[in-house]
């Protein structure tokens, strides 16, 4: 009868390498040398002590000097290692600890509006004024959770969470003026550079907002703002063109801008 032989197909335990052995232990110089005296027959006496001449004493005392300095150096590693240590511990601590989303607004220059007002009457305010606007996140009603005054009148508006945060930074010129007239606010901005543009452009023209963004398919109330870039221009100028500045307030359709890698304007593409 034929034999069969069995075989495992599992997996195989691998044996675990040998823990290679421990260097052996080196004296220091020091005793090294100390070693060399006893050892050296030139040295010894019949009482069993050893001679050293000036010149072997010096010798000991800086070898026995170096090895102090070396501990000496050892040490303030020691110490400096466990300060690199604290030090990343708190840092790793801090990216755990995550700020709470604030938005700050400015108060006008020389004022502090709401430096005597009670804060949960602003936060009252705040979040009554949000309710009239619709402002929600994903279903979810944006509110103020707090608000601090802080040294030069500015206020900071605490929200729940970076989503509400964001909100509030977007729309902070229309629900910071209802909350006091002396806080300040601009829209949120998205700036788009167009190069070429002819010299004679107008930029604080209506109409020249009205122009671009038709030619470039969109409502003229996105454009908040259009400069010339360094500034007004110089009379002595005579370059023909420049570079314009527009500040959109939608971030999607400033994307698109940048991808469009250019501008429409007057039949010409910049």
């Amino acid at each position: 009868m034929d034999s069969i032989t069995a075989t495992t197909t599992g997996p195989q335990t691998q044996p675990l390498p040998t823990r290679p052995p421990a260097p052996a232990s080196v004296d220091s110089l020091p005793i090294q040398f100390l070693k060399s005296l006893v050892d050296d027959p030139a040295k010894q006496h019949q009482n069993g002590s050893v001679s050293l001449d000036n010149q072997a004493l010096a010798f000991l005392v800086k070898l026995l000097e170096d090895k102090a300095k070396q501990k000496r150096q050892l040490q303030l590693i020691i110490e400096d290692l466990c300060k690199l240590r604290a030090c990343v511990t708190t840092i790793e601590a801090g990216q755990m600890t995550c700020p709470a989303p604030q938005t700050i607004i400015h108060a006008r220059v020389g004022t502090t509006p709401l430096k005597e007002v009670d804060v949960n009457i602003v936060v009252n305010k705040a979040n009554k004024f949000l309710k009239t606007m619709n402002a929600t996140v994903q279903g979810e009603q944006v509110m103020v959770k707090a608000v601090r005054v802080l040294p030069l009148g500015d206020v900071s508006f605490y929200s729940h969470n970076r989503q509400h945060k964001d909100w509030l930074n977007k729309h902070k010129h229309e629900w910071s003026k209802q909350v006091h007239p002396d806080l300040e606010s601009t829209p949120s901005t998205y700036s788009v550079l167009a190069h070429g543009i002819p010299r004679n452009f107008n930029v604080d023209a209506t109409a020249s907002k009205f122009v671009l963004a038709s030619d470039n398919g969109f409502v003229a109330e996105n454009i908040f703002k259009i400069r010339w870039l360094g500034g007004p221009r110089d009379p002595s100028d005579t370059r023909q063109a420049g570079t314009i500045v527009i500040a959109l307030s939608d971030a999607t359709l400033a994307n698109q801008l940048v991808k469009q890698r250019g501008i429409f304007l007057n039949g010409s593409f910049h």
